[in-house]
């Protein structure tokens, strides 16, 4: 368990030094499949100043099993997603600036630059909901079963991955992505791709690589 907690723990201050998220701002979890245990951030500690004890574990349900501190109050919607998608080993919760950008006007990314496939196309918008609630736990999996990564309508982004290392992965192409469509709104907006453009290129890049078409090399 302490493996684990070192890596939510650096994941966590990793996504501080690329602007992902500051202090206390965001969440990050890795499940133990395993057990079921789910190895999350504490609440209201910045992250600069945590140790790898610090870090919570509950199980599938929420229940605290282990630690000192408060786990995120944003658990309830980390524990419904490792019940709800067994592909899902790691979740990424950010506040971004540009991601959460496109969050608060409630604007989906779009299919505006080739990176969105290894999205699966887009980032939609999972609609509103009180955060820490089993509402938005709700919401945010189901868009979740066919997108790895959504925004979260007036409140930032979230990534799952099959661990950590691919949930940040994904959590910074998103951020990059949206900073792209801000910049390109400047210069009279960015011009989609279309559906056949894009399955042209999944089938071209996948001839090239021979692999799943959400890890493509793009």
């Amino acid at each position: 368990m302490k493996a684990i907690k070192d890596k939510v723990l650096a994941v966590a201050k990793a996504a501080v030094l690329n602007g992902l998220a500051h202090e206390t701002a965001g969440n990050f979890s890795m499940c133990k499949r395993e057990t079921g245990a789910v190895v999350i951030t504490p609440s209201a500690l910045p992250r600069d100043t945590c140790c790898a004890d610090d870090m919570c574990v509950v199980d599938l349900d929420g229940k605290v099993v282990a630690g000192c501190h408060q786990p995120s109050t944003e658990t309830p919607m980390h524990t419904a997603i490792y019940r709800e998608i067994p592909s899902v080993g790691a979740v990424v919760h950010t506040h971004s600036p540009y991601a959460t950008a496109f969050a608060v006007a409630g604007k989906e990314i779009g299919p505006f630059a080739i990176e969105i496939l290894k999205l699966n196309g887009r980032i939609p918008v999972v609609p509103y909901a009180i955060p820490g609630s089993a509402d938005l736990a709700e919401k945010a999996v189901q868009y979740l079963k066919e997108y790895p990564v959504v925004l979260l309508q007036n409140h930032g982004l979230l990534a799952t991955g099959k661990d950590l290392d691919q949930a940040l992965l994904r959590a910074v192409v998103a951020e990059d992505l949206a900073k792209m469509g801000i910049l390109a709104s400047s210069l009279g907006g960015p011009q989609l791709l279309t559906e056949k453009q894009l399955e042209e290129i999944r089938s071209f890049k996948k001839s090239l690589q021979d692999k799943p078409s959400d890890e493509i090399v793009v």
